[in-house]
């Protein structure tokens, strides 16, 4: 989920998949705000919020049995570096991952729990980058990238963002997507996932994903086709070949064999830090 208002539709389609049990929502800063929304959406057992305030929660107890008894698992907004942070190589990211690959679990989250959901997460612990700094210098200071936090198989070779055209992220994400390439962390040709604000993708666990959203959003799916020309420090990024696909409401992305035969595709192309498209009027979006 992309951020911003929450999709109530999703939070549903979170009750049903764990069969009206307990929800659990983690967070790091906040409150239980999530308790009574989430309650209001549906039946269910019960609905917790756990705020981790520092890195000694990820070996709790009280938390860890908290995580291996839920049937639902929510990772609110907030800031993921901090999260990577207090749970990366922790028995929370062990629990976590039993959830997802033994207990066939249901998880979701929104902006940073967006983030950190994939193989490889952008943290923005430096800075918020932003896309013209980021495509002007793929090694800046702030293009800070995690790896290997939540082993979901549906997301391998993957790196997400959000709040997406709302804040202008194409290009940075671009340009996450060639470092990914360039410094040889992937297996397989990199992709990422983008979500607007008040849009999320629920995804089946065959690998078929719907995009629903409150007001319009889209969801994207990028693909890199070829390796980045010039992708180094201190130089403007060129990138030729980015294979975007932007999906609206009620449209599906097949995860497995990354396609569809839906939404708008079209390509982009970074050249010497500026982006241009193919194939979508010479939007970016």
């Amino acid at each position: 989920m992309g951020g911003s208002t929450d999709v109530d539709a999703a939070f549903v389609w979170l009750i049903k998949n764990s069969g009206g049990g307990d929800i659990l929502v983690l967070r790091a800063s906040g409150a239980n705000g999530y308790d009574d929304y989430i309650y209001g959406l549906g039946r269910v057992n019960s609905v917790s919020t756990i705020v981790c305030n520092s890195k000694d929660a990820s070996t709790d107890p009280f938390v860890l049995e908290k995580i291996n008894n839920c049937e639902g698992l929510f990772f609110a907004g907030g800031d993921q570096s901090i999260y990577v942070s207090y749970w990366k190589n922790t028995p929370v990211e062990d629990a976590v991952n039993r959830l997802i690959n033994q207990k066939r679990v249901t998880i979701g989250g929104t902006s940073a729990g967006m983030a950190i959901q994939p193989q490889f997460a952008y943290t923005g612990e430096v800075t918020s980058i932003t896309s013209p700094e980021a495509l002007n210098n793929p090694y800046h200071r702030g293009v800070t990238i995690a790896t290997d936090f939540i082993y979901n198989p549906l997301l391998q070779n993957v790196i997400t963002d959000t709040h997406f055209y709302e804040r202008d992220r194409m290009g940075r994400l671009v340009t996450f997507i060639a470092r990914l390439e360039q410094d040889g962390q992937v297996t397989r040709a990199a992709r990422a996932v983008a979500c607007d604000e008040a849009t999320a993708v629920i995804v089946t666990d065959d690998g078929y994903g719907t995009v629903i959203n409150q007001n319009g959003g889209l969801a994207y799916f990028l693909y890199a086709t070829r390796a980045p020309t010039v992708c180094r420090s201190g130089v403007p990024l060129t990138f030729e070949d980015v294979e975007v696909v932007a999906l609206r409401a009620g449209e599906e992305f097949d995860f497995v064999n990354w396609s569809t035969t839906q939404g708008r595709k079209y390509y982009l192309n970074a050249n010497v830090g500026v982006l241009t498209s193919v194939g979508n009027g010479g939007r970016i979006y």
